[in-house]
């Protein structure tokens, strides 16, 4: 049996016929992404989502995703998003460079002392 023309399709949702293809694109990354729950698939959905959403939309869904979190996994993304500075190179310490000249060692450039 045929519907008529002005019945909606099954399982389309009306917000679909007004959103521009790069938010259907989007949603639907998103979609996978959750289906397929593996860190690759969300690597490669974040790629996609830079490149389809602009950086207030990107910004946006991050903050729905992370403003319910419990403090302590709050924490963790934090953290990641704000490491630890780079830690000193050990062998270009002050110190070291002074213990390589008593030793009469050459300098890290490879000249002597």
């Amino acid at each position: 049996m045929l519907r008529p023309k002005d019945t909606p399709k099954r399982g389309r949702l009306s917000i679909s016929k007004h959103a521009q293809l790069r938010h259907k694109i989007a949603g639907k990354v998103v979609c996978d992404a959750l289906v397929i729950g593996s860190e690759e698939a969300w690597d490669k959905a974040a790629l996609i989502l830079a490149h389809r959403l602009t950086e207030s939309e990107r910004a946006l869904l991050a903050l729905a995703a992370l403003i319910h979190l419990p403090d302590e996994v709050a924490g963790l993304v934090s953290d990641c998003l704000d490491p630890a500075p780079e830690p000193v190179d050990p062998r270009i310490t002050e110190a070291a460079i002074e213990y390589r000249r008593s030793q009469g060692l050459p300098n890290f450039g490879g000249a002597a002392a």
